[in-house]
């Protein structure tokens, strides 16, 4: 449901990390949600564990809680 109600506007990765078999990501990303006009810019860090050439682990970490505001609460 995310995808159908939003626009990516940018992301930019600042930093790539490799430890072993696991990387994570950094950056920051804006997105305008489709339903209410809002824009949201949050950070966020991936976290992608890969064993046997598949992901195993995937995490992200994000500003959810502007995310799922910016998606419910109209643009004043």
């Amino acid at each position: 449901m995310l995808w159908n109600n939003t626009a990516p506007l940018s992301a930019t990765i600042d930093r790539i990390l490799f430890d072993g078999n696991t990387a994570v990501i950094t950056g920051e990303f804006s997105t305008k949600m489709l339903r209410t006009a809002n824009t949201v810019n949050s950070l966020f860090c991936i976290q992608i564990t890969v064993e046997n050439n598949l992901i195993v682990r995937y995490r992200l970490i994000e500003d959810s809680y502007a995310v799922s505001v910016s998606l419910t609460t109209p643009n004043d």
